[in-house]
């Protein structure tokens, strides 16, 4: 058995899911893996029990990858978390310049070596296209969900949960093309109430979601909750406009 099942209901979770997935690497020794990061909220602070999962990027240049996905499966099994992303060596560093920047900004190198050294030359204009491409997709996404009775089954909890996630996602975008790629959750915040990069009144919309979800204070009727989502929308509009405005000051 890879992992110890007692580990499971320990408080630190996903620490310990990331101790289980760098212990089986390093005991395997998986001649083909050239690297293993995590990803995401686990790196930048917004890793939350219940909601988050824990993303693990892997490289390989195996071209029969199916021992590894089968070990991957069983591990999953157990540790239920983890979602593993597979990418082919010859395609590292990734073309998606989003995936790429997060790789720079949001990764911790769990196995192997440092691929992210020499992460190749892109413009910024190519990625303030690719940023501005990603908003513009949330908040259609976002819009569609307005409009959607799907959002009926959104329980308050979760209803926050996401509305802070876009928000951040927002703001971070907004920091990268202004030069600062420090993307911790604290630091994000903190930028955004120093620096008033956005208006008085989202600000306060993203200062209030922040806290109603830190105190686990949820909308309970159907028309909070499509308060909030309008707010969210709202909330990227704007973002997306400050970063149409901005020039490509990003080195």
């Amino acid at each position: 058995m890879l992992i110890d099942e007692a580990l499971l209901y320990r408080e630190d979770h996903h620490e310990r899911c990331m101790e289980n997935i760098q212990r089986y690497f390093h005991e395997t020794q998986h001649p083909y893996v050239q690297a293993v990061y995590a990803l995401g909220s686990i790196v930048t602070g917004d890793y939350f029990p219940g909601y988050s999962d824990l993303d693990i990027l892997i490289v390989t240049d195996d071209v029969d990858q199916t021992t590894l996905m089968r070990d991957l499966r069983a591990i999953n099994d157990k540790l239920l978390i983890p979602t593993f992303h597979l990418h082919k060596s010859l395609d590292f560093p990734p073309a998606d310049l989003y995936l790429r920047i997060r790789l720079l900004t949001e990764s911790r190198l769990l196995f192997g070596r440092d691929l992210l050294v020499h992460p190749g030359h892109f413009s910024d204009q190519e990625l303030h296209k690719q940023l501005l491409s990603s908003l513009s997709h949330r908040l259609v996404m976002l819009r569609s969900l307005c409009c959607s009775k799907a959002f009926d089954k959104y329980t308050p909890n979760y209803t926050v949960y996401y509305a802070q996630k876009f928000c951040l996602f927002g703001l971070r975008a907004l920091l990268i093309m202004q030069g600062d790629l420090n993307t911790q959750r604290k630091h994000v915040i903190a930028q955004a109430n120093a620096r008033n990069i956005l208006s008085r009144k989202n600000s306060a919309f993203f200062a209030d979601l922040l806290a109603n979800f830190e105190r686990r204070d949820y909308p309970q009727t159907l028309d909070a909750r499509l308060t909030i989502l309008f707010g969210t929308v709202e909330f990227l509009e704007e973002v997306q406009h400050r970063i149409v405005s901005l020039p490509h000051t990003m080195s």
